[in-house]
């Protein structure tokens, strides 16, 4: 009852599958982080969309256009299947910095609540003590994406191994789906 977040947030689907998925347990979490720490430079896992709400201190986001992520010097993780990038601060002192990079720069406060695109590069710097509450999500967006990116990571590992059934039953799960149009969706919700 104390945390408003828009209710188009409560619309993923991995939390509305047939088959119960490990990472609808992995939403929505609590995060509390000390002055200083930081989340270093990254785009979310499974082609997620993001969105945190924050209940207590001060976040300091940088966040570049998802259409800018070669000039962040990303190096490929073939078996993650993501990109792995350096730190934020290592880019501005490397030459040319993240010159080019569309940048957006903010501080998110208590009771503020942000969403962060798929794809989207991102830094979190806490300013202060803080706590937040966040989820990572999959909808009509970002499903063919995240679908794409559990099938590419279970191909790479082990035959047979956790990883790789878990992987595909996140797949196939969000495959079986049959994905009502947003407005009628978020409409009945």
């Amino acid at each position: 009852a104390l945390v408003r977040t828009p209710r188009y947030f409560a619309h993923c689907f991995t939390h509305r599958t047939r088959t119960p998925l490990s990472v609808a347990h992995d939403t929505p979490a609590l995060f509390v982080g000390g002055v200083d720490t930081v989340s270093h430079l990254h785009v979310d896992q499974m082609r997620s969309n993001f969105w945190m709400y924050v209940g207590e201190g001060y976040k300091h986001w940088t966040c570049f256009h998802p259409d800018d992520t070669q000039l962040l010097k990303p190096a490929w993780d073939d078996e993650d299947q993501l990109h792995r990038f350096p730190s934020l601060q290592t880019l501005e002192k490397a030459e040319g910095g993240v010159t080019g990079a569309r940048r957006l720069d903010f501080t998110l406060g208590p009771g503020e609540t942000l969403y962060i695109p798929r794809g989207t590069p991102h830094e979190v710097r806490n300013l202060t003590a803080t706590t937040a509450v966040s989820a990572n999500f999959i909808d009509q967006s970002n499903r063919e994406e995240a679908t794409a990116q559990a099938r590419a990571k279970a191909a790479r590992c082990a035959a047979g191994s956790a990883r790789a059934k878990n992987l595909m039953q996140i797949a196939n799960a969000l495959d079986e789906i049959d994905w009502p149009d947003v407005e009628e969706d978020v409409a009945a919700a």
